[in-house]
């Protein structure tokens, strides 16, 4: 199937941390693009109560204002790669 593709999107709600360890592995990052949480609140407490970030990467996480950067930066620290953030711009080129 080569062009399916998922998206990280809504991943940190409290209910959603045990479907990002299935898209942490390489060879699936590799068919992952980021998706924006937006308007989903940006909460980083679900990672946290599954061991995909630290407390105090949760309390850091908390005070970043806008919660575009707030999602990026949650992903970031829960493993997505920096292709992932990009990979939308190669498949449309």
């Amino acid at each position: 199937w080569p062009n399916l593709f998922a998206d990280n999107s809504a991943l940190t709600t409290m209910n959603r941390h045990g479907t990002v360890r299935h898209l942490l592995p390489a060879r699936v990052q590799e068919r992952v693009l980021h998706g924006s949480d937006y308007p989903v609140p940006i909460v980083p407490f679900g990672p946290w109560t599954g061991g995909l970030l630290g407390l105090e990467d949760a309390w850091r996480l908390r005070a970043i204002a806008n919660p575009l950067e707030r999602d990026y930066q949650a992903k970031r620290l829960m493993g997505f790669s920096d292709d992932t953030f990009t990979r939308m711009a190669s498949l449309l080129g």
